[in-house]
């Protein structure tokens, strides 16, 4: 009977990983703009982090799911390798779609350095819902990951809330 247990117990931990890898429950309960903050949250021991939002309730949930993973790498990798201070999160929604950008000071990507699972993943994100993800070394330092994830039938072109940057060091 123990073991039995323990099985049920094992698969009950199994469906619960695979649920929150399918929608992190943070979406449902808190909605795309509080579980960012929420995030933003967890690494400010690590680095200050400012979140701004403009027009992300009503969104498909495909696109808040990409944008929360998004968000979160990108601050995974900001905590790991950047040596930042400061990160600024913006999630900027318009009647296409909806421009993700996390921005951090730090020392930048080397151009030696080849793009690892979780960069290549950004971009799978994006690209999965016909988007695009860009991740730039502005000249004045730091990194900058953009994201342009479109919906309603949306082209993947850069809306007018994400501005152009510098030209890249090094994009990944």
């Amino acid at each position: 009977m123990g073991l039995a247990r323990t099985e049920v117990r094992d698969a009950l931990d199994d469906v619960r990983r695979l649920v929150h890898d399918l929608r992190p429950p943070a979406l449902d309960d808190l909605g795309l703009e509080a579980a960012v903050r929420q995030q933003a949250e967890r690494v400010r021991s690590e680095v200050e982090v400012q979140v701004s939002a403009a027009a992300t309730t009503g969104l498909p949930a495909a696109v808040e799911v990409a944008a929360y993973r998004i968000v979160s790498e990108a601050l995974a990798n900001v905590v790991k390798h950047a040596h930042a201070r400061h990160v600024d999160v913006r999630l900027e929604g318009d009647a296409n779609a909806l421009a993700v950008t996390v921005a951090d000071d730090g020392r930048g990507i080397g151009p030696d350095v080849t793009a690892g699972v979780g960069l290549l993943s950004l971009r799978e994100r994006a690209e999965e819902l016909g988007g695009r993800c860009e991740v730039v070394c502005p000249e004045s330092g730091g990194t900058t990951v953009r994201a342009v994830l479109p919906y309603g039938g949306a082209t993947p072109t850069t809306p007018s809330t994400v501005p152009r940057t510098e030209p890249a060091r090094s994009a990944r």
